[in-house]
């Protein structure tokens, strides 16, 4: 599950070597590769709006879509994607056309 491929670990060690800014913005987007790496990359959308979303990946030099698995057995722990395994609306729910109270809660 936390196992990387040497060449994405070289990669994050980059990034956080020549990582400028907000330490708590680093540690939070190191933390999400381990949150997608265990729920997926779904999940991830769900607890973080898109303009997060594509900081961490910025700030990483990663895709969260190449590193971590769309779902995993952990996904429907994530109060969004058990609306959305009712609603099959992904999109909706993330964009917030559909509004989910709680949609990055873990259960």
């Amino acid at each position: 599950m936390f196992n990387l491929d040497d060449e994405t670990k070289e990669q994050l060690e980059k990034a956080t070597k020549e990582y400028h800014g907000n330490g708590n913005t680093l540690e939070s987007a190191l933390g999400a590769v381990f949150v997608g790496r265990v729920y997926g990359w779904r999940v991830l959308k769900m607890m973080h709006n898109p303009t997060t979303y594509a900081n961490y990946e910025k700030i990483l030099g990663i895709k969260f879509r190449d590193i971590c698995k769309e779902e995993t057995k952990f996904t429907q722990k994530n109060v969004g994607m058990k609306i959305v395994a009712k609603w099959n609306n992904f999109w909706d729910v993330v964009r917030g056309t559909y509004k989910v109270k709680d949609k990055g809660h873990i259960e």
